[in-house]
């Protein structure tokens, strides 16, 4: 079951790999893998949860606070070096540690809450500081969401200005995202090793510049690679980001 699962491919050097070599093609990424795996402590997605930790810590005593959590510090530093050894990262990863992030600083934020909201003032300054900051980052995180929704509209709308008449589109990673918004010619994943030659008039959408590394020897790129050997492609529309839609002749 697991025999073609990133999983299995678990090593402790992946810690300070940053570049991986997947079935999925080559990945590649900002930061070694063990600086991503104890993102919960600095990444401010996580609402700074590192630096309020020790900020609970050096002010345990002042506060009368219970004895610090090790067990779940400790289970969050175990699972995060677990994540460092998969080769790739997700930040998605990082949501089982939240639980025991919680439960760390669960008395610290009682008693930080406490205090502050004995300031008002204090109290609606800092609400009005986190809720913008909140607005802010989420806005900025889905902005790849809205830009590549933008995009699928684009090019779903100019595949349908296009007649038919029995042709075939080759296309990678968009074949979900044209069924759902109707765009009706038979489809060619150039994900499979195995595809059927190419006709006159057939189109072609592809990335080069979003695949030609990644899938530096996969599928995706022989086929391209064939095709572009082969066939004489005209294009018919560029749009951002390095899609390029070409009929095949």
């Amino acid at each position: 079951v697991f025999q073609n699962s990133n999983f299995v491919q678990w090593s402790p050097w992946n810690a300070f790999q940053r570049d991986f070599q997947q079935q999925d093609g080559h990945l590649s990424f900002s930061t070694p893998n063990l600086v991503a795996s104890l993102g919960i402590f600095w990444h401010p997605r996580y609402l700074g949860i590192g630096g309020f930790a020790i900020f609970a810590w050096l002010l345990r005593k002042r506060w009368g606070m219970p004895r610090f959590q090790w067990a779940s510090l400790g289970s969050i530093l175990v699972y995060s070096l677990f994540l460092a050894g998969v080769p790739f990262q997700n930040a998605r990863f990082h949501l089982l540690s939240l639980p025991f992030a919680g439960k760390v600083l669960a008395p610290a934020w009682d008693r930080a809450a406490t205090w502050i909201m004995q300031r008002r003032g204090l109290g609606l300054f800092l609400f009005g500081l986190i809720f913008v900051l909140q607005l802010g980052m989420g806005i900025y995180a889905c902005r790849a969401l809205f830009a590549t929704s933008a995009l699928e509209q684009q090019i779903a709308a100019e595949l349908r200005t296009i007649p038919n008449n029995q042709r075939r589109l080759y296309e990678f990673s968009l074949e979900a995202m044209l069924k759902a918004r109707g765009v009706g010619f038979e489809k060619v994943n150039l994900w499979y090793p195995d595809i059927p030659a190419p006709r006159p008039t057939d189109l072609l959408i592809f990335n080069l510049e979003a695949f030609g590394t990644q899938f530096q020897g996969k599928s995706p790129m022989k086929n391209w690679e064939f095709i572009q050997s082969n066939y004489k492609l005209r294009v018919l529309k560029q749009w951002e980001g390095g899609w390029q839609l070409y009929e095949i002749q």
